[in-house]
């Protein structure tokens, strides 16, 4: 029965944990007053705008206003970065031109393989579980199906290449 009450009696019991519970509260403090400053001094939603690898944000950087989605130009696992800025989410993949900004990775805006190509690699990753060798695929940019995302993200129609990237 000397467990009913706990290991202590009621008469031995005592806060041991005072200044760990003001260096929280501080640490609180603390957060909460660079986060402010930090909304209004800065731009918050500069964190949902969508980059390209030359760090620049599509449709807010000067001279990319007018190329608001960003575009996975190879949608496959390890090419995360080949991503364009466009005018608009290519709606087939019969299209051989995009209207894009190129930047240091991709260096044109003409389709350099076929969708086919694409779609093999695609799922030859999937089968795979991302351990395929795609390194051999040729070209900087391919054009696929796809839709605006939240209305920054070019996002593909074929699941297929959607569980990629």
């Amino acid at each position: 029965m000397a467990c009913r009450n706990g290991p202590l009696d009621d008469n031995n019991r005592s806060c041991t944990n005072m200044f760990c519970l003001l260096l929280f509260l501080v640490t609180c403090g603390g957060m909460g007053a660079v986060a402010k400053i930090g909304y209004t001094k800065g731009d918050p939603a500069r964190l949902t705008y969508p980059y390209d690898p030359d760090h620049n944000a599509c449709g807010h950087t000067a001279g990319f206003e007018d190329y608001p989605f960003i575009y996975f130009a190879k949608p496959l696992y390890g090419f995360a970065t080949h991503t364009v800025c466009v005018k608009e989410c290519p709606k087939s993949d019969t299209e051989t031109v995009l209207d894009c900004k190129v930047n240091s990775v991709v260096k044109n805006c003409v389709s350099s393989g076929s969708s086919v190509e694409l779609s093999a690699a695609a799922a030859s990753l999937v089968s795979s579980h991302g351990k395929a060798d795609v390194s051999d695929l040729k070209g900087d940019l391919f054009i696929y199906e796809t839709f605006p995302l939240y209305g920054v993200v070019c996002f593909p129609t074929d699941l297929t290449e959607a569980t990629i990237i």
